[in-house]
């Protein structure tokens, strides 16, 4: 792995439906990003992500509640065992 600076740069694998000139070309648009640009797009792309996750858990259960549907990505995401003690937590937390 290159280092830059201080900073190990981690390699992404290319897409397998994304050209290598594709791909190049992208990532030294992230490369060319400033650091603060480079988070805000993580951050958006993260909560894009987990909206689109949503999404499926909704039409799989139209009847949840936005509270359920919640519930079950947090299950997914983390694993029903932490999910469900992060819950606990918040539980004793919020009383």
């Amino acid at each position: 792995m290159p280092v830059v600076g201080t900073v190990r740069v981690v390699s992404m694998a290319q897409p397998t439906d994304t050209t290598a000139e594709a791909w190049s070309r992208q990532f030294q648009g992230f490369r060319a990003m400033r650091p603060q640009d480079r988070l805000r797009l993580a951050v958006t792309m993260t909560e894009e992500v987990l909206e689109i996750a949503r999404a499926g858990i909704r039409r799989r259960h139209p009847q949840w509640t936005d509270v359920q549907i919640q519930e079950e990505l947090e299950e997914l995401l983390f694993g029903t065992e932490l999910a469900r003690t992060a819950r606990r937590e918040r539980l004793v937390v919020t009383r």
